[in-house]
């Protein structure tokens, strides 16, 4: 299975479930199936995460144990160009939550976790997710 036109990738992360989880430049997430010989075998789009709205950043939370449940960092970029004002609208970075299996999508937003964090104008948001 070829990838291309894969865009963009902003993250990319390895969970338990075996399967590389890639952020697309856009809104959508990708789960990735490789064999031993490092080919993908099997890809799964994410449901659309909103118009405009740029996925920064994975992560995968050890805490839920055999439930994978991916973590992404999203926000529209570019603001006052796509939007337009009010300049209180750019606290629209957010949390949310993707799970396998949700609403008959193989990826699917099951929940926002966190929302309001600011952003700015042009190209910076909350990226750099992590669990310890």
């Amino acid at each position: 299975m070829g990838l291309a036109g894969l865009g963009v990738t902003h993250a990319i992360v390895f969970v338990p479930d075996g399967r590389y989880y890639v952020s697309v430049y856009g809104s959508q997430v990708m789960a990735l199936t490789v064999s031993a010989d490092h080919r993908v075998t099997d890809l799964c789009r994410s449901e659309g995460l909103g118009a405009n709205v740029v996925s920064a950043s994975l992560a995968f939370n050890p805490a839920d144990a055999y439930a994978i449940k991916q973590y992404v960092s999203a926000a529209v970029l570019c603001f006052d160009d796509r939007l337009g004002p009010p300049l209180s609208a750019r606290d629209n970075g957010r949390i949310l939550l993707l799970e396998p299996d949700v609403n008959g999508q193989c990826l699917s937003l099951s929940q926002t976790v966190i929302s309001g964090l600011p952003t700015s104008n042009h190209d910076h948001s909350v990226s750099g997710l992590g669990f310890a």
